[in-house]
């Protein structure tokens, strides 16, 4: 027994000095971990650096290999080729690319015949980065010709918004061979760059030759423009590149005028038809199938057909504009307008404000009708004002009052079913408003002298907070004012009318003509009270100056 235990005792004594031996190494392998750990120290802030000796060699000529080797300082990655990466002039089928550690393989497709006595470029963009924080190498741009020798000719310049004048960022210039007019939609370019985030653009090593140039903003990437909501801008005149001259081009973008389509028509309940156009006619007219006018308004780009055929579905509309017309069936509807009812517009306020003199607007869900007799009051604590004109307009009815005084407070009551829609329903309940009378002396006016008018006609858009308050048009000097305007920031929008229809146009691309030249000039700010006193001088404002 004695002799098992003194085993035991052993046992456990060895175990205890193995425990031991293995805590102090594993705390000596912690200790040297941890003096291996960094403790801080600069970012990596190093770009990838291209091996040149072991990485197929820039600029070279007669090239007709299938693949690209690059090999770099450090492990890389490749971040969205398709976006980043741009071959010009562009292949006809997709490249491929492989990465292995350090080095990548920019391999063609097999089907791939690239073009004779051409010079290639490859811009990676900000594909290539490093694997461990994705440091980019900058500006990498691979060239090489098919022929004997690389093409040095470079075109460089910016593109803007045609309408703001801002620069576009990701816009493709492109320059063709083939001079024909429609040649941007039907074939992809000789040679393209993208625009950088200030809009400007770099084509370099360009052959001796006569180009067309455009700028597209390319939404299916197919190098074509063939999408409506794709934006396009054009040099009037051809390029011709020779010596070593660099050219300077500057491009507006426009997105071009589309015919209006309609889209869809919806009719959820019967009495109300919404025809969607991509873009609404500027003048329209909706009539039955024996020419009478049909009530008719717009919200957004969509024509709200207001009509009191509920039990008919074999009655169709027409919407005719520009010598067109769009036939709008009267289709079948589980529900009617007439089982709803008529009650005010969420936009209609309570408390309405308006200054002394001001008609009273009141907003409703639906077309109203309109009636020979209106039973409402208007009051204050010691009296009731009769009520001068009333009229209706759409789904609005406008109240005119007199002598209401300034700083007044009015309850404004309308009784129940004496406002009617055109579908029989009326009004159900007792509505009160209040209404405060503010003084018209708080209004200020704007007095705008236009001078140095040409032959050319000019639009002339009066802008308060991005809207449109008043629209002119100008075809010889002349003034014109606007008063009993609320305080704050104005503006004109000038706007060179070619067109001739009282508002911006954007170009076109078939027809060569560039979109119409348009120059915002700020106004003073209007205070409470004041009159403004402005000359707007079209030449000065046109040449870039401001008008005094």
């Amino acid at each position: 027994m004695k002799e098992q235990i003194h085993k035991d005792h052993s046992i456990g004594h060895y175990k205890l000095i193995g425990t031991i031996v293995i805590t102090v190494i594993t705390l000596t392998i912690i200790s040297c971990a941890q003096l291996g750990i960094p403790t801080g120290g600069p970012k990596d802030t190093q770009e990838p650096v291209l091996i040149e000796a072991n990485s197929s060699p820039n600029y070279q000529t007669y090239f007709n290999d299938k693949k690209i080797v690059f090999e770099f300082d450090e492990w890389i990655v490749i971040q969205n080729p398709i976006e980043e990466v741009v071959v010009s002039p562009p292949l006809s089928y997709p490249f491929k690319f492989e990465v292995k550690g350090k080095r990548t393989i920019f391999t063609f497709s097999e089907e791939e015949v690239l073009k004779p006595d051409a010079t290639y470029q490859i811009n990676f963009g900000d594909a290539i980065r490093d694997f461990t924080v994705g440091n980019v190498l900058k500006n990498f741009i691979f060239v090489f010709s098919t022929g004997d020798k690389i093409d040095s000719l470079s075109i460089s310049g910016s593109v803007v918004d045609a309408y703001d004048n801002k620069p576009r960022e990701g816009v493709l210039v492109m320059l063709y061979d083939d001079l024909s007019d429609t040649v941007v939609t039907t074939s992809k370019p000789f040679y393209f760059t993208k625009t950088d985030d200030q809009g400007a653009f770099s084509l370099k090593n360009l052959r001796e030759d006569t180009f067309r140039i455009y700028a597209l903003k390319d939404e299916n990437v197919n190098y074509i423009y063939d999408l409506p909501t794709e934006q396009i801008g054009f040099l009037d005149s051809l390029i011709i590149l020779k010596d070593t001259i660099t050219k300077v081009i500057d491009l507006e973008i426009f997105d071009e005028v589309d015919e209006p389509q309609l889209l869809s028509t919806k009719q959820a309940k019967k009495g109300l038809i919404k025809a969607l156009y991509n873009r609404l006619p500027d003048d329209y007219v909706v009539n039955d199938i024996n020419g009478n006018e049909i009530t008719a308004t717009t919200s957004g780009d969509t024509v709200l057909i207001w009509h009191t055929e509920l039990d008919n579905d074999s009655t169709f509309y027409l919407i005719k504009y520009d010598d067109r017309q769009d036939t709008i069936f009267n289709k079948r509807a589980r529900d009617s307008m007439s089982d709803g009812n008529l009650s005010f517009a969420k936009t209609q306020n309570k408390n309405i404000s308006i200054y002394r003199d001001d008609s009273i607007r009141l907003e409703f869900t639906h077309y109203l009708k309109a009636s020979d007799s209106l039973k409402l009051s208007l009051s204050d604590s010691s009296a009731v004002y009769d009520l001068i004109d009333y009229t209706y307009e759409a789904r609005s009815l406008i109240l005119r009052y007199d002598s209401l005084e300034v700083d007044s407070t009015y309850d404004l009551t309308l009784y129940p079913d004496l406002v009617e829609d055109i579908y029989g329903l009326r009004i159900k309940d007792t509505t009160t408003f209040t209404v405060t009378v503010k003084d018209p002396g708080e209004l200020g006016n704007l007095n705008i002298n236009v001078t140095n008018v040409d032959t050319t006609s000019y639009a002339i858009h009066v802008i308060k907070a991005e809207t449109v308050i008043k629209k002119m048009t100008i075809k010889t000097d002349t003034s014109f004012q606007l008063n009993r305007l609320e305080s704050g920031m104005y503006s004109l929008r000038v706007i060179e009318d070619v067109v001739q229809d009282n508002m911006w146009t954007p170009g076109d691309v078939i027809l060569k003509r560039q979109s119409e030249r348009l120059v915002e000039v700020p106004l003073e700010e209007l205070r409470a009270g004041w009159d403004i006193e402005f000359t707007l001088d079209i030449n000065q404002v046109f040449d870039g100056i401001k008008s005094q």
